[in-house]
């Protein structure tokens, strides 16, 4: 009894998903659909700098999925439309760099002696891991034949959120006094360790330069089932990023005064220091349940 009440479970739902998808198989009115969907896969900014190197990391969305599809001439035709919505992105990666090393020059006169401290900040085994939440509107030309569907367009999104955490091992500075007048200042004019070792250090703050447009090449793709009289897509999905999120350029990793013993010390973002770009790269699979409505 049991297998017969599974085997005419099976055949019912098989009759249901054939007969909700067969509007999509057997009419060519007008068509929209409206639902919600989700992104889950790998994602990267893809930093650039000859001290860096960028790892793949997270990326995930939640979207708001409308379509609008129009008439076609026959069954045999796929459904050609326009595929928008309004969507929260997620992406986070680590960037790192095996050392650091910057060069500064600061002027300063004192007592009416003018002298140039020439000092040199090293920072050792760096990993950073940044984070950007984005909200983001596709703009896609959408293909839909019998079960199969195919989306390819632009992503516009505006980064809400971009933040950084650095840790590294080590880090020491160097200064070297150039004296106008010799024995001035008991300052010798070989190197001096302004500041010493800073073990596990961070910071956690927002990355300098992170820019408010971006844009990216996205492709989707996938297999339509039915659930009652609604659609479930479940495919995969690829976003290149067009336009730089991050307009920065080069700069410091540590600042510090070397006039101050010990020198005061600040530690910015390897990305927002090193970085000249972060096109991100994001792909893994999807998923959205959405409503259709055909106009017969």
């Amino acid at each position: 009894m049991k297998k017969i009440i599974i085997s005419i479970a099976s055949i019912a739902l098989a009759t249901v998903a054939n007969a909700q998808m067969s509007e999509l198989t057997t009419n060519t009115g007008q068509m929209q659909i409206v639902g919600a969907g989700l992104r889950v896969g790998a994602g990267s900014f893809r930093q650039n700098g000859d001290d860096l190197s960028a790892k793949i990391g997270f990326s995930g969305a939640v979207d708001g999925v409308y379509g609008f599809y129009f008439k076609r001439k026959s069954t045999a035709r796929p459904y050609i439309g326009i595929r928008s919505g309004l969507s929260i992105a997620y992406t986070q990666n680590k960037v790192s760099a095996d050392n650091i090393s910057d060069k500064y020059t600061v002027n300063s006169n004192i007592d009416g002696n003018d002298l140039t401290f020439n000092y040199t900040t090293n920072i050792v085994d760096l990993e950073e891991t940044n984070r950007q939440l984005s909200i983001e509107v596709p703009i896609m030309a959408s293909a839909i034949y019998k079960r199969l569907f195919a989306n390819l367009g632009v992503r516009i999104g505006i980064p809400v959120v971009s933040k950084y955490k650095l840790t590294f091992e080590n880090s020491s500075s160097t200064i070297q006094a150039n004296i106008v007048e010799e024995g001035v200042f008991d300052i010798p004019t070989e190197n001096t360790k302004a500041f010493g070792k800073l073990e596990e250090s961070s910071s956690n703050d927002k990355i300098d330069g992170a820019a408010s447009f971006k844009m990216s090449l996205a492709f989707e793709g996938g297999y339509v089932f039915t659930i009652a009289k609604n659609w479930l897509s479940v495919g995969a999905f690829f976003n290149l990023g067009l336009v730089s999120n991050y307009d920065g350029g080069k700069g410091q990793v540590v600042e510090s005064d070397p006039r101050e013993i010990p020198a005061t010390v600040k530690i910015n973002s390897l990305t927002g220091s090193r970085s000249d770009k972060m096109n991100d790269l994001s792909f893994g699979v999807k998923a959205a349940y959405t409503w259709p409505k055909i106009k017969k």
